[in-house]
């Protein structure tokens, strides 16, 4: 079961930073690059089989790392954009912890 779930956040996670590469311009910006490549780790940790707690963690960073980036003087994507994404990783946390495997 767990298999079926980590395969489902690592399609999830390939939304994700399909989604976000889409909005900013990952080549030119840092934080952008960074960003990005976390977003790719959580892909890959799923797919590896890491555990849904460590996976959620490593949201939560994207996450602070999202809300750094919207206050900054020179923001990534526009807020909008932005508060999506920062809203589609808070509710795939809040999925992960209602798991049985969490």
């Amino acid at each position: 079961m767990a298999n079926v779930y980590n395969q489902e956040v690592e399609h999830w996670a390939r939304q994700q930073r399909d989604h976000f590469h889409d909005r900013v311009n990952v080549n030119q910006d840092p934080r952008a690059r960074m960003i990005y490549q976390e977003i790719e780790r959580i892909e890959n940790m799923a797919q590896s089989g890491h555990t849904l707690r460590s996976i959620h963690d490593q949201m939560q960073g994207v996450q602070r790392q999202l809300l750094q980036a919207q206050h900054s003087n020179q923001p990534l994507m526009p807020a909008d954009h932005s508060v999506e994404l920062y809203h589609n990783f808070e509710t795939m946390r809040n999925n992960l912890r209602r798991n049985t495997h969490f």
